[in-house]
């Protein structure tokens, strides 16, 4: 119940005009923050027009080769260089707030409207990021940003140090250009819906060759972000699924239980974990007391969500910490989307989840 309350208090702290950073530090309008906190707002809060706006900010920033900045609104920090090449602090995921945002204002408020606007800007994204891609890869620049053994110390320290970056860039990749295949099949464009998906089809097969080892079910060493993302995205070979959940299981136990993400991986983990049939585990993921999870943010009296899943660094009121809002509705109380959407199917009635006897 803390943790709820302090989800909420940090999500309304952020929300001015924009889903915003911290409102002591930064005071700026990060993508991948927007996106990773955006269904938490939903659950908490009626926030349409909020998104809506967010929507129409994001397609403004949009760069005319296509690039979409990490700071929406920008004036002009995180525009492309001159050269056309991606900036520094720029990445696939962030840009790809774009696409995120129309997709969950149709999933959650079935708003067609915003697929349709959103659908040539999403476009000019995915061909930007075609424009920078070398054998169907993409690898720039942030990656999963404040993974565990990261420190914000320093700029390089802030980045990875066990999930490639041009893994999860490349997925990144991947995921807006299914993102626009289910636009286009959406919107009735079958030429659109082909052609995107053979380009996916070509990043996904680039992808495993580069990346996976298909015998030992890895595609990075100790890295939970780079063996959840492509389960999440549905970039596995069918036949290597179970191997692949099989071994991101066996490195959260090699963790005693706890997250080793970072910004990018970290709600492909926790809504997956249920997905496959690991409520438990992910329960306990998601409710681990101590460092890193999300617990230790608001012990010690702190009454808002941190930057850090660490919780040795970064700021002690941080929209990033308030992601963990969406699990608790959505694999908690077992609030859902309908898959063949938009709008809620039901409340899934659950099994008791770890020392949990009831939630509602």
């Amino acid at each position: 119940n803390k943790l709820e309350k302090a989800v909420r208090r940090t999500l309304s702290n952020a929300l001015h005009s924009i889903p915003g950073e911290e409102p002591t530090r930064e005071k700026m309008g990060w993508t991948q923050d927007g996106q990773n906190t955006m269904e938490a707002a939903i659950y908490n809060f009626s926030v349409p027009s909020v998104y809506t706006q967010y929507l129409f900010d994001t397609i403004d920033a949009q760069e005319a080769n296509g690039h979409v900045p990490p700071i929406v609104p920008t004036n002009g920090w995180g525009r492309t260089r001159a050269d056309g090449s991606a900036p520094l602090f720029s990445d696939p995921w962030w840009g790809s707030t774009l696409p995120y945002v129309a997709w969950k204002l149709y999933e959650y408020y079935g708003d067609r409207r915003a697929v349709e606007v959103a659908y040539e800007p999403m476009k000019r994204w995915v061909d930007y990021l075609s424009s920078t891609a070398k054998d169907h890869l993409v690898d720039w620049s942030l990656g999963d940003w404040l993974e565990i053994g990261a420190h914000p110390t320093v700029t390089d320290h802030s980045l990875p140090k066990h999930s490639p970056i041009p893994q999860t860039t490349s997925a990144g990749y991947y995921y807006a250009t299914m993102a626009v295949v289910r636009a286009a099949e959406l919107l009735g464009k079958p030429a659109d819906a082909q052609k995107y998906r053979q380009l996916a089809e070509q990043i996904k097969s680039s992808f495993n060759q580069h990346f996976f080892e298909a015998q030992t079910g890895l595609y990075a060493k100790d890295s939970q972000t780079s063996q959840v993302l492509p389960l999440y995205l549905d970039m596995v070979p069918e036949d290597k699924r179970d191997l692949v959940l099989e071994r991101l299981v066996e490195n959260i136990h090699q963790h005693k239980d706890h997250l080793s993400t970072g910004f990018v991986g970290v709600m492909p983990m926790l809504h997956g974990l249920t997905d496959w049939g690991y409520e438990d585990l992910g329960f306990t993921v998601a409710t681990q007391p101590d460092a890193p999870g999300f617990l230790q943010m608001i012990a010690d009296g702190y009454s808002t969500m941190g930057e850090s899943l660490q919780g040795d660094s970064g700021s002690r009121h941080h929209p990033f910490g308030a992601c963990i809002g969406s699990y608790l509705f959505r694999e908690i109380a077992g609030i859902r989307t309908d898959p063949a959407g938009p709008g809620f199917e039901k409340i899934i009635i659950r099994p008791v989840l770890g020392n949990l006897d009831w939630a509602r």
